[in-house]
């Protein structure tokens, strides 16, 4: 907003610097596609969203299986129920609450927190969309690929939120820097909260991982960190 006057615009000559990662983004199009194919579902769709969980640089945004077909943009702009996909945030809640997570049991471990404290804690994820508060512990919410990745990424992160975003620079033809993003994250919680959530999800070889269903196995959530990325699948 305000980045750009008219005039530089139209006056064209601008060097647009995007975070995007052209080769990982053919290679989540390719696994896709090959996901797409073997399965019995010809109209499936799917989202990925990748991200730097530490600068919130998006190297990777798909928001549907074939553009022709649907130009709608399930990555950013889909409001998908979160279902089980929400019960690390429940484990995560809990340790910030110097409650005790149990290990598998997110409902179990729910009855020791407060409703509308779990949505609360929930938006400093970035997880902003509504909640039914009488079923928050359930995933009665919605969100989008992009924000629930944002979300995710937090536990790999220290505990901090990253600021999303897909332009990195601007320079003019003159070569002055009319735009850099240079955002900060913001921290959501504590960051010994974030370290014992990952210890309560499946690691592989460095990866964090949580993949489980919604709309009662009809969808699939994937969501996994590993180094400086985090990606989640949605199908």
């Amino acid at each position: 907003h305000g980045i750009l006057a008219g005039k530089d615009i139209r006056s064209a000559g601008l060097t647009i610097t995007s975070t995007l990662d052209l080769d990982l983004l053919y290679e989540c199009e390719n696994d896709i596609k090959s996901i797409v194919s073997s399965s019995n579902s010809p109209n499936l769709q799917a989202a990925c969203i990748i991200i730097d969980h530490a600068s919130g640089a998006i190297r990777c945004s798909i928001g549907g299986t074939d553009y022709k077909t649907s130009q709608f943009d399930r990555a950013l702009d889909s409001k998908i129920d979160l279902g089980n996909a929400f019960s690390p945030f429940i484990y995560a809640a809990a340790l910030e609450r110097g409650k005790l997570p149990i290990k598998g049991k997110p409902l179990q471990t729910s009855k020791q927190l407060e409703s509308a404290d779990m949505i609360r804690i929930a938006k400093r994820f970035g997880l902003e969309d509504n909640f039914n508060q009488s079923e928050i512990f359930y995933g009665s919410g919605t969100t989008s690929p992009l924000r629930l990745a944002t979300a995710f990424s937090v536990l790999s992160n220290n505990g901090k939120r990253p600021h999303t975003y897909f332009v990195k620079s601007i320079v003019k033809r003159d070569g002055s820097s009319l735009f850099f993003n240079s955002t900060k994250g913001t921290q959501a919680i504590e960051e010994g909260s974030a370290l014992e959530t990952i210890q309560l999800l499946k690691n592989a070889k460095g990866t964090v991982l949580y993949t489980t269903d919604s709309f009662g196995g009809r969808a699939l959530w994937s969501m996994a960190s590993h180094k400086e990325m985090t990606a989640v699948l949605w199908l």
